[in-house]
């Protein structure tokens, strides 16, 4: 993919770059791994590559668990990736509104019953920030607001995390199980006959050449963490998680 604003400073990885070739016909692409391996961006970035900011009824919403999070990491890194394509911020940095009149939200769900406010919605991209901080019913639930009833607008869901959080056990069996390698398009088939596909992309953070370059003791930095944390951060390793290894993992490893 290439960016539209070719004076735009961000150029993906080529992690990214297979990750952001990913078509909107699949509906769920979940990027994931190791911590550096430019998740955050890469689900800010997707509908820009896609140029679904050039719709004048485009409408999208990027999710964190808490506005905490949501106004300390996202917000800030939308605000200086979204200016150089014409997205002016408004309601704090939680909506970015670009010269097409193309809309992208920010927004958070700190519990199952947060997600029923989106319930008259309509989402062309809802994407997950830190999956496995969020519940499988969030997940699914925002995906049942995620329709299109535009002609030339797409419907589709996006996801980015490191191992760990109190989601880490659905996310894991949901996109990085069934092929653990990634890389890998993955048909299901509903029960009414029709088939949804989804991707999942490792992302390593020997992927991030510029973080890696500018600073070069982050790698040493993720070395000093105990073990099981090392593993998931640095190797991007699921079958480790907050300090212990789940048993039904482990049982595949030995």
């Amino acid at each position: 993919p290439e960016i539209v604003n070719e004076e735009t400073e961000w150029r993906p990885n080529l992690r990214q770059a297979e990750f952001l070739a990913v078509p909107t016909s699949v509906r769920h692409g979940f990027y994931g791994g190791a911590a550096g391996g430019g998740k955050s961006e890469v689900i800010l970035m997707d509908p820009i590559v896609k140029q679904l900011h050039l719709h004048p009824r485009f409408h999208g919403i990027i999710f964190r668990r808490t506005f905490r999070e949501l106004e300390e990491s996202l917000i800030p890194r939308a605000k200086y990736l979204y200016d150089r394509f014409g997205g002016v911020p408004s309601d704090g940095g939680k909506i970015f509104t670009f010269p097409s009149g193309a809309v992208i939200r920010m927004s958070y769900l700190m519990t199952d019953d947060d997600a029923h406010s989106h319930q008259s919605a309509e989402y062309n991209y809802a994407a997950f920030d830190e999956l496995t901080h969020f519940t499988r019913y969030q997940y699914f639930y925002v995906y049942t607001r995620v329709r299109s009833s535009v002609s030339g607008l797409p419907a589709y869901m996006r996801g980015a995390s490191n191992p760990g959080g109190p989601g880490h056990t659905w996310v894991f069996k949901e996109f990085v199980e069934p092929c653990e390698s990634g890389h890998v398009l993955l048909r299901r088939t509903m029960p009414n006959g029709k088939v949804e596909r989804s991707i999942f992309i490792p992302a390593k953070l020997t992927d991030n050449k510029v973080l890696l370059k500018n600073d070069p003791s982050y790698e040493n930095n993720l070395m000093m963490l105990p073990e099981a944390e090392k593993r998931a951060l640095l190797y991007g390793d699921w079958h480790a998680f907050s300090g212990q290894v789940f048993s039904e993992f482990r049982a595949k490893r030995i």
